[in-house]
């Protein structure tokens, strides 16, 4: 069966492709654990942070870094917001786990990598969902606006 639908359908804003927004979300996610990190190590360093919130503090800005990251990533698509965000979430924990591979000389996938790629999924899809639906609101009321 024929499709007679020639009509080409924008998915992206600018007309870049789904990989460079894709780049630029990792690209973000980074750009904001370094340099929450960094302040946490001089904190740590420095002053007197009770060990017992490292773990939490690390955990919450891996949370922020795949929620923003997300949301920017899918906030120029008109589609797939959830698709792109697990993407972008995927790829951060999986940069993190190489990271974490090659500082420990220790290749395993364990039940805990598991557990963070899948997180990461499931973060990602939350801030696409809301990148995409934010943007897309945008969009319409550009277009009333016309």
């Amino acid at each position: 069966m024929k499709n007679n639908n020639n009509k080409k359908v924008p998915t992206y804003e600018g007309g870049r492709s789904r990989w460079y927004y894709l780049g630029k979300g990792v690209l973000t996610s980074f750009l904001v654990t370094i340099p929450v990190f960094i302040i946490l190590s001089i904190v740590l360093t420095m002053g007197e942070f009770p060990e017992k919130y490292i773990s939490p503090a690390v955990f919450a800005t891996t949370i922020t870094s795949i929620v923003c990251a997300s949301f920017f990533a899918t906030a120029g698509s008109y589609n797939s917001g959830w698709f792109n965000g697990s993407l972008v979430g995927f790829l951060y924990m999986a940069v993190i786990l190489t990271i974490r591979c090659i500082i420990e000389k220790n290749v395993s996938l364990d039940r805990e990598s598991f557990t963070l790629l899948l997180s990461g999924v499931l973060l990602g899809t939350i801030g696409g969902i809301a990148g995409i639906n934010l943007s897309l609101k945008k969009i319409l009321r550009r277009k009333k606006n016309i």
